[in-house]
């Protein structure tokens, strides 16, 4: 009896684990098709089956798990009816489960601000899974692995208004940039880095970076943080006729 080399039966493996959950997700919208939405039922059973992958042994296949993991964030993130209907609220918590299975995964990063500090209205969160990224990534391994560092600085700054965080996170940025295809943008980034050090306005960064969150906001809590974030910084709040409410920005 033959027997089948190691290498070749983890890559048949992982090819049937990876046939088996594209499979999952087509069998998922078909069965949407079947039935009428149910989205906060859909909501709970996304978070359930969330919590059980931070349960769940990898056996060894940490980054494996991590990719099905961000396919159903990808999932989650993307159907617009849904978010719609119940919010983007288990955004971080896939992100933070990605990361934490893979935290050199690269590709991740690139969500955690649009799903975490725009739509969920969390950038303090945000912050820290970047912070886990800037921990275990590095240019050697990803050549756009300053990337990470440049959406933690612009979360620093548009919506915390935090200029010295934002600097430190720029930094790491420029200084990751050396050696890689990307080395031309460290110019535009150190003048950043000058701006913020001399003459920064974090007034109008915030506001137009809190009103971006208010008008994405589906979710009422992310609506209400954004709105007192807005009022914090001097906006003014209309109401039109229609009785939809907006800010006008505060006196720069």
């Amino acid at each position: 009896m033959a027997v089948i080399p190691y290498q070749a039966l983890t890559n048949l493996t992982l090819g049937l684990v990876a046939a088996a959950g594209a499979i999952g997700l087509q069998q998922q919208q078909l069965d949407r098709l079947d039935r009428p939405a149910d989205y906060q039922l859909e909501a709970e059973t996304a978070a359930t089956r969330l919590a059980v992958t931070k349960q769940s042994p990898t056996f060894g296949f940490s980054a494996l798990a991590a990719d099905w993991v961000l396919l159903e964030y990808l999932q989650y993130f993307g159907d617009d009816e849904a978010r719609g209907a119940t919010g983007y609220a288990l955004a971080g918590d896939y992100l933070d489960r990605v990361t934490e299975l893979d935290p050199r995964f690269f590709l991740p990063y690139i969500f955690i601000s649009p799903g975490v500090s725009y739509y969920q209205g969390q950038p303090e969160r945000s912050i820290e899974l970047f912070e886990r990224g800037i921990e275990h990534l590095s240019p050697e391994l990803h050549p756009n692995a300053f990337a990470a560092a440049r959406f933690k600085a612009l979360d620093h700054f548009l919506l915390l208004g935090d200029v010295p965080g934002a600097i430190d996170a720029f930094e790491v940025a420029i200084d990751w940039l050396a050696g890689t295809p990307f080395a031309d943008y460290r110019s535009g980034l150190e003048q950043t880095v000058e701006f913020l050090a001399t003459s920064a306005d974090s007034v109008r960064a915030r506001y137009i970076g809190w009103a971006d969150v208010y008008a994405n906001a589906s979710d009422p809590l992310v609506r209400d943080r954004a709105a007192e974030e807005l009022r914090a910084l001097g906006a003014r709040e209309v109401r039109g006729e229609d009785g939809s409410v907006r800010f006008a920005p505060p006196e720069f």
